[in-house]
């Protein structure tokens, strides 16, 4: 029977939660060991045999165990099966089939995780996970309590880590967001200063013709006589040749 162990919204997109959920993140390895995971290692994703269609990986870890009584860690084995109706960037579905040997009864079970990455928008996406125990063999009654008893309460204290881990990831998103903002709009300033400062820019093309303008004004004014001071000069010219003429016929008398 499944059990809805996880359904939340992050403010991190649905390709970035992937990478830290499903890639060799060195983040959410530092998340692995908070929970004293270790010896954490993973096959590449290729193509499933079985299916031909989905993807599948394998990742092998060391597991610690609280148990007073019994091994104190335990070798772990995870099948990823990344299912075909996940188109990139914008829903998936993975399996995660978990398997314990090294644990009283470990070879009768496994517990399923199935994950369900959607997206929200360009920057928030939804994480819903659902639990379930499933039998490889027969076992008794009061053992199969115990199995499921102990199992649930280990994924239950599993994802509640992993959503602290994501809610501090989203801060540091956001941060991340606000600081690259921040850059755009200094660009943006000093852009707006460089236009109105740069004396490289097209009005000194203005000033230039300004200038030639103020250097032609300050040629030489040549002022051109009117037709009245011309009239005034050769009547004063006339009366100096009659003045002239009569000296000339009194000095012949």
């Amino acid at each position: 029977m499944e059990r809805l162990t996880l359904d939340e919204f992050y403010h991190i997109s649905i390709d970035m939660m992937f990478e830290l959920l499903f890639t060799d993140s060195l983040t959410f390895r530092t998340f692995l060991g908070s929970r004293k995971i270790s010896d954490w290692s993973a096959t590449p994703w290729q193509e499933d045999e079985k299916t031909a269609t989905n993807r599948s990986r394998t990742v092998t870890y060391v597991l610690a165990l609280n148990y007073s009584i019994g091994p104190k860690s335990s070798q772990t084995v995870e099948r990823q099966i990344c299912l075909k109706q996940s188109p990139s960037g914008s829903y998936y579905v993975i399996d995660v089939e978990c398997t314990c040997p090294g644990i009283p009864y470990g070879d009768t079970f496994m517990v399923v995780n199935r994950y369900c990455l959607s997206k929200v928008s360009k920057s928030k996406c939804r994480l819903k996970v659902s639990s379930e125990v499933r039998y490889k063999k027969s076992v008794w009654g009061l053992v199969k309590t115990m199995i499921e008893k102990n199992s649930y309460q280990g994924v239950i204290d599993y994802f509640k880590a992993l959503d602290i881990f994501l809610r501090r990831e989203e801060k540091q998103e956001s941060l991340k967001s606000q600081h690259s903002k921040k850059k755009l709009r200094k660009r943006r300033t000093r852009t707006g200063q460089n236009v109105i400062e740069n004396p490289k820019l097209k009005p000194t093309r203005h000033l230039s013709l300004m200038e030639s303008k103020t250097k032609q004004g300050r040629q030489p004014i040549i002022i051109q006589p009117s037709p009245s001071h011309n009239l005034i000069a050769q009547r004063e010219e006339l009366s100096q040749l009659n003045a002239d003429s009569l000296v000339r016929v009194i000095l012949v008398v």
